[in-house]
């Protein structure tokens, strides 16, 4: 009798889990990376589908342009955090980009953090 409840707890927690990985990944779908760009920089975001509409969380920040039907610009305003969603013609959300605006590095400034970053780890028993 321990054994069969044994197994139907694991077959509940497997099947517990298999419902909150496909919850996160139905809403995950049109989620993407955030795009970091300088005040003036400009940065092209493409789908499959038609775009119909798109929705943007601060215009002050970022705006876009619509170029063709399948893809817009998006350009940076001044520092802060904008998001855009694009949705299709069923009002369906195609792709979710957040676009995070900062303040332009002096160039000596890019070069040490990018040789901050070059690290090289050894291990040894």
């Amino acid at each position: 009798m321990k054994v069969a409840r044994t197994r139907y707890l694991n077959q509940n927690i497997l099947f517990f889990l298999f419902i909150i990985i496909s919850c996160q990944i139905a809403v995950n779908r049109a989620n993407a990376k955030p795009v970091y760009l300088s005040a003036g920089e400009s940065y092209i975001i493409k789908t499959q589908e038609e775009i119909d509409t798109v929705f943007v969380s601060a215009a002050a920040i970022a705006d876009y342009e619509l170029v063709g039907k399948n893809s817009i610009i998006v350009y940076a305003k001044q520092e802060g955090t904008a998001e855009f969603i694009l949705f299709n013609q069923n009002n369906q959300p195609i792709k979710k980009s957040a676009v995070l605006v900062i303040i332009p590095l002096p160039p000596r400034i890019k070069e040490y953090k990018l040789n901050i970053l070059k690290v090289t780890l050894k291990l040894t028993r």
